[in-house]
């Protein structure tokens, strides 16, 4: 994948992988992750995240100064951005990519109703929206600097993208979903600042 292969190292560096911000919860690092021949991915390169948002100033000075961040990829509908939109990330230093995975018509698509199981979601998102996924990856592959990308939660869009790199790099698959399996740990703060703003907006 070009450049985004140089993420792989033999030196190993640990920095925290939940990168800490005051707005997004799912903030996370995709480097230090083993591969299968036994090399490191090189932290600080590629990060995934629930919507950005909810960036404060101070969490955009991070990005940008401390983390190096310039390519912001918004894989979220138009219909979402308006509803939230992330002012901070379209401004320099950052140089924005609205990359939607699906578009705004895709909640009314059968796979998206309740019951559905989220593999059958995936696959669906793979067959439908593999142009749309080659594209992302191709930003992410020849970003000269540090690049993150983001959906509204972090977990299903984003992490297919995050599954597809780390694929891509030699991780193995149980790393993979151990990778995904992590937003777990915040979904129920993600609903619950989801429900508050709905109820804002006047939703039931």
């Amino acid at each position: 994948m070009a450049d985004t292969c140089t993420m792989t190292e033999k030196a190993v560096v640990t920095p925290v992988r939940l990168v800490p911000m005051n707005g997004p919860l799912n903030f996370r690092d995709l480097g230090g992750y083993t591969t299968s021949s036994g090399e490191t991915l090189r932290w600080r390169r590629v990060f995934r995240s629930d919507s950005l948002d909810s960036m404060t100033g101070e969490d955009a000075e991070r990005l940008a100064d401390e983390l190096g961040v310039r390519t912001v990829i918004d894989l979220r509908t138009h219909a979402e951005i308006e509803l939230t939109p992330s002012a901070r990330v379209r401004a320099e230093p950052f140089r924005y990519r609205h990359l939607p995975l699906i578009d705004d018509t895709g909640s009314l698509d059968p796979v998206f109703f309740p019951g559905v199981e989220l593999s059958d979601l995936y696959w669906w998102l793979l067959g439908r929206a593999a142009p749309r996924l080659a594209a992302v990856l191709e930003v992410v592959a020849y970003a000269s600097e540090p690049a993150v990308f983001f959906c509204a939660a972090g977990k299903d869009r984003t992490g297919l993208v995050a599954a597809v790199v780390l694929s891509a790099l030699g991780v193995p698959d149980e790393t993979i979903a151990a990778d995904y399996a992590f937003t777990a740990g915040v979904l129920p703060v993600l609903a619950e600042r989801n429900r508050v703003r709905a109820e804002a907006r006047g939703a039931s």
